[in-house]
């Protein structure tokens, strides 16, 4: 009788578990989903947010290289897929992360940005307050736009060339430019 006592409550307890971990991947999914889409689920009041808070006409590619044992591991670019067939250059922007984040937990982000007709750059640094990364990362763009090799091969204008961060990230873009 006890051992059949002893089935019933791992039985049960087995039921549990099978629940809460089915249950915690549901609502899992929901959440990455909406990270993903973010704009679809954001409520704007005003014509521009309502504009820019979509995606832009733009298909977005994607495309990373190794930084070549680098404490920022490797550069990541989102830019418009159009890009490899056309003669256009587009404005490139260099992200820097902020502390303990990296470049690809927003990658929706940069995808959405893209998708205006901009090449972001990213890295995987997550001690970014230097600017080593990110003046590493421009000059790696720099280099694939001079390379006729590259799919980049003067697609960058160099005119329209911008840099931005997030918590550290700002001042890491600060020591970038200075």
């Amino acid at each position: 009788m006890m051992g059949k006592t002893i089935k019933i409550i791992l039985l049960i307890i087995l039921i549990c578990v099978v629940l809460l971990v089915g249950g915690c991947s549901v609502i899992l999914g929901i959440m990455n989903h909406r990270n993903d889409n973010y704009w679809k689920h954001t409520e704007t009041k005003g014509e521009i947010e309502t504009k820019y808070t979509a995606l832009g006409a733009y298909e977005v590619s994607t495309a990373e290289w190794n930084a070549d044992g680098k404490a920022w591991q490797k550069y990541e670019v989102w830019y418009p897929s159009e890009l490899k067939e056309g003669n256009g250059t587009y404005p490139l922007v260099i992200m820097i992360n902020g502390t303990g984040v990296k470049a690809s937990q927003y990658q929706a982000v940069f995808k959405h940005l893209a998708s205006w007709g901009f090449i972001f750059v990213g890295n995987e640094d997550e001690n970014s307050r230097t600017g080593e990364s990110s003046a590493a990362a421009l000059d790696f763009m720099l280099g694939l736009n001079e390379d006729k090799s590259s799919d980049f091969y003067g697609k960058i204008d160099m005119g329209n060339i911008g840099i931005t961060g997030y918590s550290q990230g700002d001042v890491g873009a600060m020591n970038a430019v200075t």
